[in-house]
């Protein structure tokens, strides 16, 4: 299967991405020009070379790192934001109708989901989390003793999801999409793993997202903030 498109549930501003330069693309000298590489002309997908994605990685366990150690020191909080996230995703479901998503007996997947993850505290026969720093994750005890033993954690990347395909009702990504190489093959990976009718929640809260200007984005553009929630439209490869 791959994605066909995408029907979003509520509307976000489209043209709501300030690009650089002509059609989109970092101006020369721009140091942020380094840190992206288009795809293709056709879809102006910026997505993050591997070398800023290797140091994003690094800095990524070097907080978690620390939080770990202030929260086995009892000095921070223990992830309540996850708690919070989670609520708002059920409100913003049944809000939207969506009352079989809610009722217990779906089953989730949560890209990025870092040491805990929404899926944590979503209400769901089967919870999925997958993420690329997942052995690290799993071998940082204080990280580890926060975590919902239901969730079933796996180590993988969106653009390669160690899943079956057409299972899942519901596919989380929270504030992570900035942070893929391939947007595109992203989005493919999801329409594969969700059910036909599966709904893809989506949330970008970053400044600078030129990613999200390809075409594979639901609705197209994201401010950042904002959220949407669509169903995958899938069509046979």
């Amino acid at each position: 299967m791959r994605g066909g498109g995408v029907l979003p549930f509520f509307s976000v501003p489209r043209n709501g991405i300030r690009r650089a330069g002509p059609r989109g693309r970092p101006q020369k000298g721009d140091a942020r020009a380094a840190s992206y590489t288009i795809l293709n002309s056709r879809t102006e997908a910026y997505l993050v070379t591997n070398e800023r994605w290797r140091t994003a990685q690094r800095y990524e366990k070097e907080y978690w790192e620390k939080l770990g150690e202030r929260i086995a020191a009892r000095a921070s909080s223990q992830f309540t934001w996850y708690q919070w996230r989670a609520d708002q995703l059920i409100d913003r479901l049944r809000h939207l109708q969506l009352d079989q998503l809610v009722d217990g007996q779906a089953r989730v997947i949560e890209i990025g989901s870092g040491p805990v993850g929404l899926a944590a505290y979503f209400p769901a026969v089967e919870r999925v989390a997958v993420d690329p720093l997942e052995n690290f994750y799993a071998g940082n005890k204080a990280l580890a003793a926060l975590r919902n033993p239901s969730v079933e954690y796996r180590q993988g990347a969106g653009e390669q999801l160690p899943c079956e395909s057409g299972r899942y009702d519901l596919a989380i990504i929270e504030n992570c999409i900035d942070h893929v190489h391939d947007v595109t093959a992203v989005m493919g990976e999801l329409a594969r793993v969700l059910k036909p009718q599966g709904v893809l929640y989506l949330t970008v809260t970053v400044s600078c997202h030129r990613f999200a200007s390809t075409p594979a984005i639901p609705t197209r553009s994201l401010q950042p903030g904002r959220r949407t929630c669509c169903r995958m439209v899938c069509s046979a490869s």
